[in-house]
């Protein structure tokens, strides 16, 4: 019994040993503004756009979890016109499972996202210009991997927690009615999020332009989610079939 007592107490002292090393080491490399500029470099290299963060950070929390903390982050085309911006995302990575070698997400959040894009009359989205060389890249087979660049040791969770986005407004400006088209809501969570299976998506908010609103929605869908074949064209343009022109011709108002 005594034997077993000072096993317990010596096993508690390594824990909680191991808990304070834990908490010090992320509160001591935590800050992760020094490593924006080549975050920032890496971002252009791939896709030419410029992406700016504010602030960024790592935080350990009593679950023995990593939490980063990324604070105005916002993407932008060469001559700063913007296509994205976020106030503040949140991710939580459990410990634990990462020592065994399995990555996997605990928490993400997501508060008040913005996009802008652009329609032509054509159907095409400006900013597939830029994803577009870099999408038909990734999908070649020495690329096609969601392991790619970790140590054989890992692998990375198909499993995802639920995603919590909170004021999401997303804006497209369609050349072919040259209106705005605004899609906005006050939450969007997906959950069952399985990269390998499929996602549920829960959402209500409203479609509009600055002169009337086409639809109040409140959807909740469960959907699979398709692996994505290779591009088999180096020159195709991803286009886009428009049903806001439908929208505004025919006065499909709420």
């Amino acid at each position: 019994m005594k034997k077993l007592k000072t096993f317990l107490i010596i096993f508690g002292a390594i824990i909680l040993g191991l808990y304070i090393l834990f908490f010090t080491l992320i509160y001591t490399f935590g800050n992760l503004n020094k490593y924006v500029p080549e975050i920032q470099k890496v971002v252009k290299e791939m896709v030419g756009l410029d992406l700016n963060i504010k602030s960024a950070k790592l935080t350990p929390t009593p679950m023995v979890e990593i939490k980063l903390t990324v604070d105005d982050l916002s993407l932008n085309y060469p001559d700063s016109k913007k296509i994205a911006n976020i106030d503040n995302v949140q991710v939580k990575v459990p410990l634990l499972p990462v020592i065994f070698g399995d990555i996997k997400l605990s928490e993400i959040k997501i508060d008040k996202p913005g996009v802008e894009i652009s329609l032509n009359k054509k159907g095409e989205i400006d900013i597939m210009t830029y994803l577009e060389p870099y999408l038909e890249k990734m999908q070649t087979p020495e690329n096609n991997s969601s392991n790619e660049g970790l140590p054989k040791y890992f692998k990375i969770s198909t499993k995802m927690p639920d995603v919590k986005i909170s004021n999401y407004d997303i804006r497209i400006f369609d050349e072919s009615i040259n209106q705005t088209v605004s899609i906005k809501g006050e939450e969007l969570d997906f959950l069952k999020f399985d990269l390998s299976k499929g996602v549920k998506a829960v959402t209500k908010g409203s479609i509009s332009t600055s002169n009337a609103t086409f639809a109040k929605y409140n959807l909740s869908v469960e959907t699979f989610l398709p692996k994505i074949a290779q591009t088999q064209s180096q020159n195709t343009q991803t286009t886009f079939i428009d049903p806001f022109k439908s929208m505004i011709k025919y006065g499909f108002y709420t």
